[in-house]
């Protein structure tokens, strides 16, 4: 019922961004909308002897070793655990790519904002290529492999730090753009965290 009642929402949010494009003659830039909390809410499954991962999901998170996204992905059995672990490794690290785009985001909007400028969409873009080649440094750290169904979790780690070495290195990249990033990304970031809880 609640995923009949998300497509709907889906449906109609693409329906109404159709609409308005046909009335403009300018690209109309589409952003993600987010699942109501009441249906998201109902979606979310407690397995009892899980870590607590397995169960809070992917997040972005403050924790003792520093500012970190955290990706999960599961995997169903497939007969063969090594192909199975490497592709909730690989889901974990999907998901870590989706919090980096949607963290992104927010560090275009806020220097949008205080620049005044319309040109970050062209820097995200050139961030994102640059980040991208360095999601090396995403690190599954911890799987686990429920008993009762052998679906295997695994979870992803992509420490801020290393955005932020990867938008610093970035050749191309504006002066004043890395000295935002510099003084803005923890903030940012926190501010994420915070609206989150």
């Amino acid at each position: 019922m609640n995923k009949i009642v998300g497509l709907k929402l889906g449906s109609l949010a693409v329906i109404f961004a159709a609409s308005l494009s046909g009335c403009s003659s300018k690209p109309v830039k589409m952003e993600p909308v987010p699942i109501p909390a009441q249906y998201a809410a109902e979606e979310k499954t407690v397995i009892k002897g899980a870590p607590d991962w397995v169960n809070r999901g992917s997040t972005i998170a403050v924790k003792a070793g520093g500012r970190v996204l955290q990706g999960v992905g599961r995997a169903e059995a497939v007969g063969d655990l090594a192909q199975q672990k490497s592709m909730a490794d690989d889901k974990a690290r999907s998901e870590v790519s989706k919090l980096l785009d949607q963290y992104l985001l927010e560090l275009g909007n806020d220097y949008k904002v205080q620049s005044g400028t319309a040109e970050n969409i062209d820097v995200l873009q050139e961030l994102r290529s640059g980040i991208r080649q360095d999601l090396a440094a995403t690190r599954i750290t911890a799987s686990w492999r429920d008993p009762a169904t052998n679906v295997i979790w695994s979870i992803a780690e992509l420490d801020i730090r290393n955005i932020k070495s990867a938008m610093s290195n970035t050749a191309d990249l504006n002066p004043d753009i890395k000295q935002f990033i510099e003084l803005s990304a923890d903030k940012i970031f926190d501010r994420l965290v915070n609206g989150r809880k």
